[in-house]
């Protein structure tokens, strides 16, 4: 007894096992996370050590971020390590294998990182260890603007207020605040007072160090209690700092610090600048750790920015300039529209079909209970909702009904014959199970390539493949119980035909005729259609295998960037000049909503939102156009050495930058190449915004130290440069402690401003001897002018520099270019230039993917072959993969196929400007194609499995037209329900389309292009075997009969 003989037998308990599906099936999907992808986070790991005493780039690299290297570059599974040396920072960041575990990664680094920490300088802070990559985008920037507060009260609130808890929410890195200058207690000291009472630094610290706590003394016991005793020293106002006592005199007085010193409450020297449409403010960037939940960290972070902007209403508003999580949103909210559009279509397309709506919706019933079951099996494989399970489940929707048609279809066919109704509806159902596994095994078991290749596409698309497994299973046995059970116990009356002929049945009549006529024609020209046929295949596959690769692309279609890039070592007020520039440009142009600016001394970001497209008077693309002409010249007049560049995407991926990394030794050989690189690869068309490492010389002045006149005096180079840096740059002693607000301050020492803005003042700094004298710098030491390099770069443990710019043309073909360009630069000994970026996992997926392709044929026709039990029309049904090639290049290509043949006769290539461009390659058109390759069989065993099964005394040709006048009608309606189910998808031009609708294209032109030449040309190609079997056979027979035997 079959699952249609069990349902019709125990209708209830099939009600009630569906019911529960629906109902646990509605649990499951509101517990799926949603997000944009799945598997494709990083697993990276980051270690930030920052010194004190601003050690420059090149100590950085030899003392911090070597010995880093040394000691994490044996950690498991670490798939490539980078490194940043700039002043007083190094960056190590470790990037790992797909899949692998980063809690133990973690611990390990951490592990190793503890060996080599006592070998690092005394000058490190504290290091920080976290998963994170600096080098990513924010996932979130707002502005915290105010109409009643400067721009330092802001940044107070925020540095108090906001930022550890922002920094306290799980799955964040980073949390970066610009704007505003930070409050300090500044203790600065006058050098002439201080030389004078022969009071050094070095004391004033000390003394502010030691009367600045408050320590437990002891105990001591009183009757039945014991009391704790305290020293206590904590200072309770500013004017107490300046009434501590320095120095005591020979005549016992005692010099106070406000003696030699202004003590106050007040802000360092402002580091940064931010703005939000002119307006000063500050601004917050927020990171998120690699592998966390971009959607579940933007909501947590928003929970946060709500209750304080509830908290501070009457003072401060928050503003999101760009928030990476609405884009994620748009993204899925675009594929669930697109999925909901193919489910109504779907409908329409049943009921167009069957003329009958509840027939119609006995079929559709098959839908839900499918979802249901698949998302119950997402929920416990903790696979997520994202575009790709999305893309599954609307490719599924048309798909589900496939098995349910066929069944319903049979049960038809079988009335028709005379059977009665019960015996229709028990041997249609159970008749047809074989063919449905067959297809639903052929469509399942192209995905074992995919769990079987590259890890990344493994993790990417493994839930695109589970959600189709999981549906088109769950439909299989949805359609098997639950179409013969509704039809019993609702539709027997629809089963018969006493209303006369339908419009539905008359479409499908008429069909039948074109079709019969269409395949007689093609029977008698079956030999020159067979070859037009397999021209068309050879010329398809050829044209796929040209068509470059390249990554979708994930632009925001209303928002971009402006990196400018200032002169080395320009002050930040140089810098911020240079932004008001572009500030005062953005803010003349009308179609501009929003401009955000950060400036820093070495890094300059405008971020512009613009109207919606639809409400712009000048595109994107000539509003980018007129800030890089105009913006250009404009930030040039504070100096030519000022540049920008336009990034079309704020947030866009760096896999879509065409990078080249040049390896070596010597900085200056280094800087020499990457600029013939970038000279060279400037003449790529398609590549543009070209940028290189920071090979900009900083000046700088280097204080060489007379080692020998500094022994005289007990003066060691240490000694000398920590005076420095405490004088000029300032240290801090101590920390003050304001207990109305709970608050802890940073206290600063250093020489008041008059005596460090020249480098003439800077020879007269005292510093202390041995016996406690003061003696100037300039009698032991000198100052040179020099340069540094601002950072230094290294990749697996070698250095580097990098060229990259942004690629208007499918990478692959900007890669065969560049290489052209390159091909004759001369690289010294020991120095080689290879591809980086996400260039060189592209080219492996494609060559894995091509492998998977050949694979998943093989698999089909091995399925096919256990099925049939015979090798030779499994192997006649696989020729239908081919034929799906000419309409997967078609649908690619098209714009190209129309637009160069009419170019070809002189028409202009304006007219054609509305065309789009043709789709490149991609990892989703793989997919597709794999997909495809156990798809596009199904009608052909649907018609192979009818054509064994007829009469005997029906031969040839007529076998193969009844056989396909009887299937073309669940073949027309499987094959539309499926291309309609995918075409909103297709269609959509979202700002994030380019991330499913290259699938979406692909299905759909191979499907129809499969399902065509396989009702029309199948037939045909299976009679020209035929024709030649005989022919071998007729020949093999006369040589037979007439060549006597040796």
């Amino acid at each position: 007894m079959g699952l249609p003989s069990l349902s019709l037998k125990r209708p209830v308990l099939t009600a009630i096992v569906f019911g529960a599906v629906l109902v646990f099936g509605f649990i499951s999907f509101s517990r799926l996370k949603v997000e944009l992808y799945q598997g494709q986070n990083q697993g990276i790991v980051s270690i930030v050590v920052r010194a004190r005493g601003g050690l420059p780039s090149q100590d950085v690299e030899k003392m911090i971020t070597k010995p880093i290297e040394e000691a994490v570059g044996t950690v498991s599974k670490m798939k490539k390590l980078y490194s940043t040396s700039r002043e007083a920072e190094s960056r190590v960041t470790m990037e790992f294998e797909p899949g692998t575990n980063m809690k133990f990664a973690a611990l390990e680094i951490r592990e190793k990182f503890a060996r080599v920490r006592p070998l690092l300088p005394k000058e490190i802070e504290k290091p920080v260890i976290a998963n994170y990559d600096d080098a990513q985008a924010a996932i979130l920037v707002f502005a915290v603007t105010s109409e009643t507060l400067t721009p330092e009260e802001i940044r107070e609130m925020v540095d108090i207020k906001l930022k550890p808890v922002l920094s306290r929410v799980d799955g964040v890195a980073s949390v970066e605040v610009y704007g505003g200058r930070e409050r300090k207690i500044l203790v600065e000291i006058d050098r002439d007072k201080m030389v004078a009472y022969n009071i050094s630094i070095e004391r004033v610290m000390d003394v502010l160090g030691q009367s600045n706590i408050s320590l437990l003394a002891g105990n001591v016991e009183t009757g039945r209690f014991e009391y704790a005793i305290r020293s206590m020293g904590t200072f309770l106002s500013v004017e107490e700092i300046g009434d501590i006592g320095i120095k005591a005199t020979r005549q016992g007085s005692i010099i106070s610090l406000k003696e030699i010193a202004t003590v106050k409450d007040s802000y360092l020297e402002a580091t940064d600048q931010a703005r939000l449409n002119l307006e000063q403010n500050v601004t917050v960037y927020v990171k998120k750790t690699s592998l966390a939940n971009t959607l579940n960290v933007a909501d947590d972070l928003a929970r946060v920015l709500d209750l304080f902007e509830i908290e501070n209403e009457d003072s401060v508003k928050i503003v999101i300039v760009n928030d990476r999580a609405d884009t994620i949103r748009r993204a899925i909210n675009d594929v669930k529209l697109a999925l909901l559009m193919g489910l109504v279509l779907t409908m329409l397309v049943i009921y167009f079909y069957l003329g009958r709506w509840r027939l119609a919706g006995i079929i559709l019933a098959v839908i839900p209970c499918s979802l249901m079951v698949t998302f119950i099996c997402m929920d416990a494989a903790e696979i997520s909702i994202n575009v790709m399970t999305l893309s599954g489940l609307s490719l599924a929707v048309g798909m589900l009904v496939d098995t349910a048609i066929v069944i319903m279809e049979n049960i038809f066919s079988k009335k028709e014959k005379g059977m009665t109704t019960a015996q229709s509806i028990l041997q249609g159902s159970e008749e047809v199970w074989l063919p449905l596994l067959a297809s639903m095994a052929t469509t399942l078991v192209v995905f074992v390539p995919v769990v079987l290749i590259d890890k990344t596409i493994q993790l990417t698309y493994g839930g695109f493949a589970f959600t189709i497994c999981a549906a088109l299973v769950a439909s299989f046995f949805s359609a098997l119980m639950l179409i013969p059970m509704l039809i019993r116990q609702f539709a027997m009356s629809d089963l018969q035909n006493d209303g006369g002929e339908s419009s539905s049945e008359k479409f499908i009549r008429k069909l039948r005729g074109k079709y019969v006529g269409g395949v007689r024609w093609v029977f008698r020209k079956r030999w020159l259609v067979v070859g037009g046929m397999i021209f068309l295949c050879v010329i398809s596959i050829w044209g796929i295998m040209k068509t470059p690769i390249d990554w979708p692309s994930t632009f925001e279609e209303n928002e971009f960037a402006i990196i400018t890039f200032p002169l080395a070592g320009a002050r930040l007020e140089s810098n911020d000049d240079a932004m008001q520039k572009l500030e005062d440009l953005l803010a003349n142009i009308p179609d501009v909503t929003l401009f955000s600016t950060t400036v820093s001394k070495d890094d300059l970001r405008l971020f512009v939102r613009l109207k919606p497209a639809r409400k712009r008077q000048f595109s994107k693309d000539e509003i980018m156009k007129l800030i890089d002409e105009q913006g250009n010249a404009a930030i040039k007049e504070i100096h030519p050495d000022y540049s920008l560049i336009v990034d079309e995407g704020a947030g866009s991926s760096e896999s879509r930058k065409m990078v080249i990394n040049i390896y070596g030794q010597e900085g200056d050989e280094l800087e020499r190449l990457a600029k013939e690189f970038a000279n060279q690869m400037s003449k790529v068309d398609g590549l543009s915004n070209l940028v290189m490492t920071d090979l900009r010389k900083r000046p700088e002045y280097s204080l060489v130290v007379d080692k020998g006149k500094a022994a005289m005096y007990g003066l060691s180079v240490k000694k000398v440069g920590d005076s420095m840096h405490a004088l000029v740059r300032g240290m801090r002693p101590t920390k003050f402690h304001e207990l109305s607000k709970g608050e802890e301050i940073e206290t600063i020492t250093r020489l008041q401003a008059i005596y460090r803005q020249k480098l003439e003042d800077l020879g007269q700094i005292y510093v202390e001897t041995r016996e406690n004298v003061q003696i100037p710098v300039s009698e032991i030491a000198n100052f040179y002018p020099s340069t540094g390099p601002q950072t230094i770069d290294r990749q697996d443990k070698h250095r580097y520099v990098f060229v990259k710019g942004d690629a208007k043309r499918p990478i692959e073909q900007i890669a065969v270019d560049v290489r052209k360009a390159v091909k004759d630069i001369k690289l010294p000994d020991d120095y080689y230039w290879r591809f980086a970026g996400g260039f060189e996992e592209l080219m492996q997926s494609k060559s894995e993917l091509g492998v998977a392709v050949i694979a998943t044929v093989f698999l089909v026709f091995m399925v096919m072959a256990c099925l049939f039990q015979n090798y030779r029309y499994p192997l006649l049904i696989m020729v239908t993969v081919p034929m799906a090639a000419a309409g997967v290049w078609t649908a690619l290509r098209w714009p190209l196929i129309i637009s160069w043949p009419l170019t070809q006769i002189g028409v202009p290539p304006s007219w054609l400007a509305w065309l789009p461009q043709p789709k490149p390659l991609s990892t989703q058109v793989f997919i597709g194609i794999i997909l495809l390759a156990g798809y596009v069989v199904n009608s052909a065993i649907l018609m192979v499995d009818n054509f064994q099964n007829l009469e005997p005394e029906i031969q040839g040709e007529e076998r193969w037209i009844r056989a396909g006048t009887d299937r073309l009608r669940p073949i027309i309606m499987t094959v539309t329900s499926t291309v309609l189910g995918f075409l909103p998808m297709a269609l959509s031009f979202g700002q994030a389309s380019d991330l499913w609708a290259p699938l979406a294209i692909t299905v759909i032109g191979g499907l129809i292009s499969s399902t065509l030449l396989t009702l029309y040309v199948l037939p045909a190609f299976v009679l020209c075997t035929d024709d030649v079997i005989h022919i071998l056979k007729g020949w093999f027979s006369f040589n037979l009969a007439g060549t006597p035997h040796p």
